[in-house]
């Protein structure tokens, strides 16, 4: 995804192993607290913090900023955006709803 976006001119020409490093290391130590129900980390924090990273990693806009401002109301516009944009939180949220 990394290298595709880099072909279309959409990213910046960063290493894209290290960024899919970085970045997966981030979403799993966040995801780890978000899961224990950290109340300093909850879902949209995560979120924010990957997408702003990614920005930062990748020179682009990702739209962190009104993700951020679209999730402190919980639209479902941006719930949409969320699992599209990290979209096993889809599936862990199907999980929530079946147990």
């Amino acid at each position: 995804m990394i290298r595709a976006g880099q072909g279309a001119g959409e990213f910046g020409d960063a290493d894209a192993d290290e960024v899919a490093l970085l970045l997966s290391a981030l979403l799993d130590g966040l995801a780890v607290q978000a899961t224990l129900n950290d109340p300093a980390v909850g879902r949209e924090r995560m979120l924010r913090c990957a997408l702003e990273m990614a920005e930062s990693l990748l020179d682009c806009e990702l739209g962190a900023a009104a993700y951020e401002t679209a999730a402190g109301g919980g639209s479902e516009a941006a719930k949409h955006a969320a699992r599209e944009t990290v979209p096993h939180l889809a599936d862990t949220e199907l999980r929530r709803e079946l147990e």
